[in-house]
């Protein structure tokens, strides 16, 4: 938002919104409302924001040097059609 805004005056003004929506409660029920119509949405980005929580040590994520060729391949092209189909 710093980058966006023409002065900093408006970037502050911008942070002081954010700031200030996030202690009302109109805020977490646009939330939750929001969550509950993309709930598919969510379990993805989960699942995706796991995947990297458990690989975060490696440099490629995905790489599993366990299973075979095949069924690596099966499952990245799995994943790749479950975003298209979803997102």
């Amino acid at each position: 938002m710093l980058f966006r805004a023409g002065k900093l005056t408006n970037s502050i003004q911008i942070y002081r919104k954010i700031g200030s929506g996030l202690v009302t409660s109109a805020f977490y029920e646009t939330l939750f409302q929001v969550v509950a119509q993309h709930a598919h949405v969510v379990c993805l980005l989960t699942a995706f924001v796991a995947a990297e929580w458990v690989g975060r040590a490696k440099w490629n994520t995905l790489a599993v040097r366990v299973a075979p060729i095949m069924v690596r391949w099966l499952v990245y092209t799995l994943l790749f059609w479950l975003l298209m189909c979803f997102s």
